[in-house]
């Protein structure tokens, strides 16, 4: 992979970091905070914090948990896109520097990083369906206008910040995108929730047709409870779907100590 992604709440930074925070530094990916990201608003727990608070965290996870070097490249470039974050990018009415790609349709209206009232918030308080799926592809269009590969690696925080402003390599074409469940499940159109350590890959392109890019290809994968980089296996694509092989694998089980029991050989039919 070339670049990191990373949606910029505590949770899932340390998630990040502990997954691939070693393998980036010893690799030199660059990694950037991604707040079109965050997950879907319902409580306050899932509202992001101060971009000064958000770096002061991660100096600090790095430092005493993740046990990765601060003058790593992941780290730095990750300090420096959260530098990045307007004050107050959570809470804020306006949106923030008004970009054609941060419209759900033409001369649609500009979406915040979080829903702030009228259509964008349901009548719980929660963020709404429709600003949700809207915010998710503003997120790919994201992706296609502003993650860069940076011009180099920085070996200081000055550079990176630096970099950060500067016209970068081109797009990364191998990308982790660390996120939430209800970013999984909107951005890929699922219908049911993800469950923790859940992977999905696929392919982002502009298809005829869409203003936004689309997934053209798409597959499930999980992590076992000691990860390790490439140790994936694929998994169903829904839980009924699970627990179906499940049941399935256990009468089969059933079935063959049976016959053995009897002397039978069991006879799978192709």
């Amino acid at each position: 992979f070339e670049m990191v992604l990373v949606s910029p709440l505590r949770r899932c930074i340390a998630t990040a970091l502990l997954l691939l925070g070693k393998v980036s530094a010893a690799k030199k990916v660059p990694w950037k905070a991604a707040p079109w990201a965050h997950e879907h608003y319902k409580t306050e727990s899932d509202r992001g914090e101060e971009p000064e608070e958000l770096r002061l965290f991660l100096k600090r996870y790095c430092k005493r948990v993740a046990k990765i070097p601060l003058d790593s490249v992941p780290v730095l470039t990750l300090m420096a896109s959260l530098g990045d974050l307007p004050p107050k990018w959570s809470k804020s009415n306006a949106p923030v520097d008004k970009k054609p790609y941060m419209r759900v349709r033409p001369g649609g209206p500009y979406l915040n990083y979080y829903a702030k009232s009228g259509w964008e918030m349901d009548k719980s308080g929660q963020e709404s369906h429709e600003h949700m799926v809207g915010r998710m592809q503003v997120l790919k269009r994201w992706f296609y206008e502003e993650v860069q590969l940076p011009a180099r690696c920085p070996s200081t925080l000055e550079e990176a910040v630096a970099l950060q402003k500067m016209q970068g390599r081109r797009r990364p074409r191998r990308v982790f995108l660390i996120a939430h469940a209800g970013v999984l499940r909107e951005s890929f159109g699922l219908k049911d929730r993800p469950d923790n350590f859940s992977f999905r890959q696929g392919v982002l392109r502009y298809k005829h047709g869409y203003d936004f890019p689309q997934w053209e290809y798409q597959d499930w994968f999980w992590a076992d409870d000691r990860f390790k980089g490439a140790n994936l296996h694929k998994m169903p694509e829904s839980k009924a779907a699970e627990k179906r092989l499940k049941k399935e694998g256990k009468e089969a089980a059933s079935n063959q100590m049976k016959q053995s029991q009897s002397g039978k050989f069991a006879v799978q039919q192709q």
